[in-house]
């Protein structure tokens, strides 16, 4: 919530597998570029308090989510009544690809919202607060 649309012209350069073999049109990422613009500058007004907890890194954001994945593996493993849903967990593979969906407004949050927000707590590798600020945040719309 927050990230602001991206200039149209940053849309043209893939930056991942994903969007150079499935969105080589740009058509999904203009689509969601043009939502974001359009459809949620209304409900970025609404908000009166923007806190942040900021990722170090892209890479960081897959290593959590694997890591997510492999707790509820383990959870899933220790309830014998649950085996079913073993069955839809994904590989560290699937996990990689289902994140490329979302490379592009994380790596523009990491970069553009830490102005403009209200609160700011940047973490470490593990999650760790390492650092917190008040920025003087700037309109998000």
């Amino acid at each position: 919530m927050g990230t602001p649309a991206q200039p149209e012209e940053t849309l043209k350069h893939p930056i991942n597998d994903l969007e150079t073999r499935e969105d080589s049109e740009t058509i999904w990422r203009s689509y969601v570029n043009r939502q974001i613009r359009e459809q949620y500058t209304a409900a970025y007004e609404a908000m009166d308090i923007w806190v942040m907890l900021q990722a170090p890194s892209f890479d960081c954001v897959y290593r959590w989510r694997l890591e997510q994945e492999q707790k509820l593996a383990t959870k899933l493993h220790q309830d014998s009544t649950d085996a079913p849903q073993q069955n839809k967990l994904m590989s560290a593979e699937q996990i990689e690809r289902f994140i490329q969906h979302y490379q592009r407004l994380t790596e523009h949050s990491l970069k553009m919202l830490p102005a403009s927000v209200n609160y700011l707590f940047e973490l470490d590798q593990n999650r760790h607060i390492i650092a917190a600020s008040e920025p003087q945040p700037v309109k998000l719309s």
